[in-house]
């Protein structure tokens, strides 16, 4: 589904419509990821019906209950010409993001997620070959050949990739490390969300996004002196000033990024650009995950929640894996560095 929204925006606006409604939709991407934290917390405390953990997914019955009412309505049809299927292709990207991610997912080894990187650059170098044979191709080869969409697809995937990995890190320490309630912990996020609200809905320009990026940094930086510095009891409210600034810099960099990403698209082109955007998207947030929440697993030296790890265990893989946060919010500033 994801991918068809890009595309209605690309066929349905044009001009400065066009970069205010892809700044729109990148702005409540990012704004829902931050509100989940906050939604899942509640749910978790509610516990309707003795569900636990999976009265998470009911946040998905109202809002698209709503969706579907407002876009019947609201979004006007718009088709591309039929083309074949692509299955090849889709297998063996499905197979290629699979390799890559299982191993880090389930904390394996450093062995065996090398193995899986290695099956995955196999498949995607096979994939590549396949897509330049093909009628129709699931990723036309043609948008790969366009630098902005390379160097756009990875800033998503350093950008992405860091915002996710944060979120866990942070609940991890909040909830294990120093004791908050699910409710409590996400409470913790709100001033992050609404300094992002705030920027990205205010701050469209590209130029913030390097603004952006110095922001994040700031504010990662504010988070790992207060988890090395402040003490157990209190950490949470310290966090607070640290938290907006970061959330500010997400925002002024979310909205832009996804016009910046697809500047000069051919409309022809929409939906599979958008399909490719939306993918790195996914495979960031999945690999931020797998691989903040691994390293922070070995950091801690034990499973997240253990009751074997102290309140310096958690001080310490807090610390390193904020640091590998602050690392890819850097690149992400050098990435969308225009020379």
């Amino acid at each position: 589904m994801l991918p068809q929204v890009l595309s209605i925006i690309q066929h349905g606006f044009t001009g400065p419509a066009r970069a205010t409604a892809l700044g729109c939709y990148g702005a409540t991407v990012g704004l829902a990821s931050i509100t989940g934290q906050v939604a899942g917390g509640a749910l978790l405390a509610w516990n309707p019906f003795d569900l636990g953990w999976r009265s998470a997914f009911l946040v998905n019955v109202p809002i698209g209950a709503v969706a579907l009412a407002i876009a019947a309505r609201t979004v006007p049809e718009s088709r591309g010409t039929r083309a074949r299927l692509d299955l090849p292709g889709a297998g063996l990207l499905a197979l290629a993001l699979v390799a890559l991610l299982l191993s880090p997912v389930q904390g394996q080894g450093l062995r065996t997620v090398a193995g899986g990187l290695a099956a995955a650059v196999a498949a995607l170098a096979l994939f590549a070959l396949v897509e330049r044979r093909q009628v129709d191709p699931l990723v036309p080869m043609r948008l790969l050949a366009q630098r902005r969409m390379v160097r756009g697809l990875l800033t998503v995937l350093a950008f992405y990739a860091g915002n996710a990995g944060f979120f866990l890190l942070l609940a991890y320490h909040l909830q294990s490390g120093i004791g908050q309630d699910p409710l409590g912990s996400g409470l913790v996020f709100t001033p992050l969300g609404i300094a992002f609200a705030v920027t990205s809905l205010t701050g469209r320009r590209r130029g913030s996004l390097v603004c952006g990026t110095i922001l994040m940094a700031i504010g990662l930086a504010g988070v790992l002196a207060v988890v090395l510095a402040a003490p157990e009891a209190g950490q949470a409210g310290w966090l607070l000033p640290a938290l907006p600034l970061s959330g500010a810099g997400q925002g002024l960099v979310a909205a832009p990024l996804i016009g910046k990403v697809l500047a000069g698209v051919d409309p022809a082109d929409a939906g599979a650009a958008g399909g490719v955007l939306l993918t790195a998207t996914q495979v960031a947030n999945a690999a931020g995950v797998a691989l903040i929440g691994g390293l922070f697993a070995h950091a801690l030296g034990a499973a997240p929640g253990s009751p074997a790890a102290s309140f310096p265990d958690y001080v310490h893989a807090t610390a390193v894996t904020t640091t590998a946060v602050l690392a890819l919010a850097v690149i992400t500033g050098f990435l969308v560095h225009e020379r």
